[in-house]
């Protein structure tokens, strides 16, 4: 478990001393600003102590994600999945991202403590006209030459063997890992982008098994309610995204009720 280091703890503490018998491991406390390279490394961190574990599968969630299958069921639908990985992803260009993602790859950005930095051909400050200059020659025209980038849904469920994969291409592939820690937006492009640089018989389903509704070229999903229940209660959904239970704190309830009413007609 990750819990954000511009956050105060507390209230985590408190909801996870309700559960003694959990058991949970606690990552490297990062400032994960949106759309910094610590998003990423977040992952990796919590994918290299979990699969020493050596788990059937890895599962990532936010804190927005809410289950909308029992344990049970989650748990059957992934051992008849095996050795099956679920990511929505694509090659870049995409015409579903703003600028089919051209702007991702070539903006160089990062963040100077807090404040984040992008740089592109349109920028007018001299030191940083000469720096994209040189990540123009080096990285655009040169290095790029030669790779395939994959844009996803940052949110995916890994088998054992994907996550092995996943961390042995970052191992071997130090400056396509370099790159990609400026990109626009890394968490979209990092993951898809190191896994599928090896040509491993590695079997990722294009599809999250989240039920999430998008809206046009919008930058995040929509807001969930308890309209969508009728909807998702009809797919082949296991997990729902994205909630937001301080928005409207009675829907945390409608929930678990339609979960115990689901389950009681299986």
């Amino acid at each position: 478990m990750h819990i954000d280091k511009q956050k105060d703890i507390t209230p985590f503490q408190k909801s996870l001393e309700k559960i003694q018998d959990a058991n949970i491991i606690y990552l490297e406390r990062l400032n994960s600003y949106w759309g910094s390279y610590n998003c990423v490394k977040v992952i990796i961190n919590g994918l290299k102590k979990a699969s020493a574990e050596n788990f059937d599968y890895y599962i990532h969630l936010s804190a927005q994600d809410f289950p909308l299958r029992s344990n049970e069921e989650i748990q059957q639908k992934l051992i008849n999945s095996t050795p099956l990985s679920f990511m929505h992803h694509f090659s870049l260009p995409e015409s579903n991202w703003v600028n089919k993602g051209k702007d991702r790859l070539e903006t160089l950005h990062f963040f100077i403590n807090k404040k984040r930095v992008s740089i592109s051909q349109y920028t007018k400050n001299k030191l940083y006209k000469s720096l994209y200059k040189l990540w123009e020659a080096l990285v655009l025209k040169s290095f790029d030459l030669n790779q395939t980038y994959y844009g996803c849904e940052f949110y995916f469920m890994f088998h054992h063997s994907t996550v092995i994969e996943f961390l042995k291409n970052l191992q071997n592939n130090f400056w396509l890992r370099q790159r990609l820690k400026f990109t626009l937006i890394p968490e979209e492009i990092f993951i898809p982008s190191i896994l599928f640089k090896s040509k491993s018989k590695i079997q990722v389903v294009n599809n999250t098994l989240r039920y999430i509704k998008w809206e046009g070229l919008a930058s995040s999903p929509k807001l969930l309610d308890e309209k969508n229940i009728s909807e998702f209660s009809k797919g082949d959904y296991l997990f729902g995204r994205k909630f937001d239970f301080e928005i409207n704190p009675d829907l945390h309830e409608k929930l678990i009720k339609y979960l115990k009413n689901r389950n009681q007609s299986f």
